[in-house]
């Protein structure tokens, strides 16, 4: 079975195998520094959107399971809600992420030039694929213009109604499509 080794001299802890087979069985002859440590992991469910998990993990001065020469070494998490600042970021970074997956810079300045291009000719001379290509491009930059939108609102509901995010931008402006 696998426990904490601490050494109360040095402080050094170290995760080991208890050195006797049967774990109910004190060490006999044990330095008087060193103290055994049953496991405790406690994992609570969060919600990682609104919450941060920080490792946390403490010593115990009670007995493991009814084992007298066992304490309690417990590890686990301390669950602290996200901060305004972390959550803004959040939902910036996600969007950046959404648009730069599916509709890259290199894409959208390429766009942009296409469209510098066309402007140059007069609307009755444009071909049938050419104005397709406008709408193509135009209805992207819509999309990117509705995501950003909804960015704002997604943010502002936030913070003056403490309305928590949902993020799926893939639901409000499908760049794949």
């Amino acid at each position: 079975m696998k426990v904490l080794r601490l050494n109360k001299k040095t402080g050094d802890k170290k995760i080991v195998e208890y050195p006797n087979i049967d774990i109910n069985s004190p060490i006999l002859g044990l330095d008087p520094d060193i103290e055994f440590y049953g496991i405790v992991e406690e994992n609570p469910s969060y919600d990682p959107s609104k919450f941060n998990r920080i490792r946390s993990e403490r010593l115990e001065n009670t007995s493991f399971m009814g084992i007298p020469h066992l304490k309690i070494y417990i590890k686990g998490w301390i669950i602290t809600e996200k901060t305004q600042e972390e959550v803004l970021s959040k939902i910036n970074s996600s969007l950046g992420s959404y648009i730069e997956t599916n509709y890259p810079l290199w894409k959208q300045i390429k766009h942009n030039s296409e469209l510098i291009g066309f402007s140059e000719k007069t609307a009755e001379s444009l071909t049938i694929e050419e104005i397709s290509r406008i709408n193509y491009i135009k209805g992207l930059q819509n999309k990117i213009k509705i995501l950003r939108e909804e960015r704002d609102n997604l943010e502002h509901n936030y913070i003056t109604n403490g309305v928590f995010p949902y993020i799926g931008w893939e639901n409000i402006a499908n760049l794949s499509e």
